[in-house]
């Protein structure tokens, strides 16, 4: 699941807690937040990873082009080499390297 899925299922959660309580549906509702909860609890860090790499991507002008799973030394859009530490690259090898 990549981001933008986990942001869908919270977008569906949200419609169907709005649903229940336009209708008065109190047990239904109930029920339904603690399984959202879960469902919050699994997609969050999902969408807090991709975040978190574009916004390294953003910081550090990773041009992905160049971006190589075996190394920590990339080059930024003004070709200008650049490090990652071994947390931002295993964080974009995590998110980037499934494509």
């Amino acid at each position: 699941m990549n981001g933008l899925e986990a942001l869908d299922g919270i977008k569906y959660c949200s419609e169907m807690l709005k649903d229940n309580h336009r209708i008065g549906n109190r047990d239904s509702a109930n029920q339904e937040i603690k399984e959202m909860v879960d469902r919050l609890n699994y997609r969050i860090p999902i969408i807090e990873k991709e975040l978190k790499a574009l916004e390294i991507i953003k910081k550090k002008q990773v041009n992905l082009r160049y971006f190589s799973v075996g190394d920590l030394v990339l080059y930024n859009s003004l070709e200008h080499t650049i490090e990652l530490t071994q947390e931002e690259f295993t964080l974009l090898k995590e998110v980037l390297g499934n494509e």
